[in-house]
């Protein structure tokens, strides 16, 4: 049987298919960001008048002495826009998917957080008392910590995904699972009392002391890993969202 045939003019009656992409979440700060690498003072000054303060408090809310904060804001914004030997300036690796102000405050979470543990084993071997505590020893302890590159991946994605692995070992199994099918399933609390075999009342009820017991036990591992650290789970959520290496500034 022969091939069907159909007529060229035929195709022009077909539908075209235009691929659309989603538009950036958060053009502005993209653009901010990209004029800063290209050297424009205006848009320099923007960013720092626009973030500087915010991602200070943000530090001292989370736990760092204001020193600490102005020394972590001030090795940020050296880092956004100018190269570090071979590393190119953090601003690079911003994508526009979150907004400008988290991507800041996590890098900057993340320099202070290296600083911590680098000072807290450096303590060990050396005692304070030793070393002494003043202004210009923070800040050769801070620029050590900036030359040495300590973690070959960021401290605090590496601190955020132990606390959540955990947070879910000490998870019920029948929690997990819950937790599992209702956020990563996308089922609902209808179809979960179905599948339980319960009210739906009652499944709500599960759900909300599953995710408590997660938020619970996450904070809790944060405070035994880096007791200097006072995270929020608001902050924590707010910090896991989107988080990858380039989130931190990293190649």
């Amino acid at each position: 049987m022969a091939a069907p045939t159909f007529p060229l003019n035929s195709l022009a009656s077909l539908p075209t298919i235009e691929i659309v992409h989603d538009p950036l979440p958060h053009p502005a700060d993209f653009n901010l960001a990209e004029q800063c690498l290209q050297g424009n003072r205006d848009a320099l000054a923007r960013l720092s008048e626009k973030h500087r303060l915010p991602v200070t408090s943000f530090m001292i809310g989370a736990g760092a002495s204001r020193e600490e904060a102005e020394e972590a804001v001030d090795s940020l914004w050296a880092d956004c826009v100018a190269p570090r030997g071979d590393r190119p300036a953090k601003l690079r690796n911003y994508n526009g998917n979150c907004a400008l102000q988290t991507w800041l405050n996590r890098i900057a979470l993340n320099q202070w957080l290296n600083y911590k543990r680098w000072q807290q084993r450096w303590n060990t071997l050396i005692p304070e008392r030793i070393v002494g505590g003043g202004e210009d020893d923070r800040r050769s302890q801070w620029a050590s910590v900036r030359s040495a590159e300590l973690a070959t991946e960021s401290s605090l994605l590496e601190m955020m995904r132990e606390a959540v692995q955990a947070a879910f070992t000490q998870c019920p199994p029948e929690d997990f699972v819950l937790l599992q099918l209702h956020h990563a399933d996308d089922l609902r609390v209808v179809e979960l009392a179905r599948i339980f075999d319960c009210g739906i009342g009652t499944i709500s009820r599960r759900l909300r002391t599953a995710a408590d017991g997660i938020s619970t036990a996450t904070i809790a591992h944060i405070r035994r890993t880096d007791p200097w650290l006072e995270l929020q789970w608001e902050d924590f959520l707010e910090l896991c969202r989107e988080a990858t290496p380039a989130c931190f500034g990293l190649d």
